[in-house]
């Protein structure tokens, strides 16, 4: 069974940016930030529960599916923006009820 602390990674592995894919060192540097802003919120929120199994659920836009043992995050337009959004979306909607 797959954890939490596996979903991190995996979410990490997916969020690399490649500064070949920008024309400007402003527009790397801003989503940069974004990524990065994005990946603290969920690691603020939710990172001590890193060994937690993995529960059933998506995120709120349907692009991350996540079941015992496996998850699936289908990309938008570049996903080392938009990923670590999509697993705080997840956590909040499966996650949010059990530690409020």
């Amino acid at each position: 069974m797959k954890s939490l602390n596996d979903l991190f990674a995996y979410a990490k592995r997916q969020a690399r940016i490649n500064t070949l894919d920008y024309g400007t060192r402003e527009a790397w540097q801003q989503d940069k930030t974004r990524r990065d802003s994005d990946r603290k919120k969920v690691m603020s929120r939710y990172g001590f529960l890193g060994d937690t199994p993995l529960m059933v659920g998506r995120s709120s836009n349907g692009r991350l599916t996540v079941d015992a043992n496996d998850f699936d995050y289908t990309a938008g337009q570049y996903p080392p923006t938009e990923i670590w959004g999509a697993v705080y979306s997840y956590l909040e909607n499966t996650y949010s009820l059990s530690i409020n």
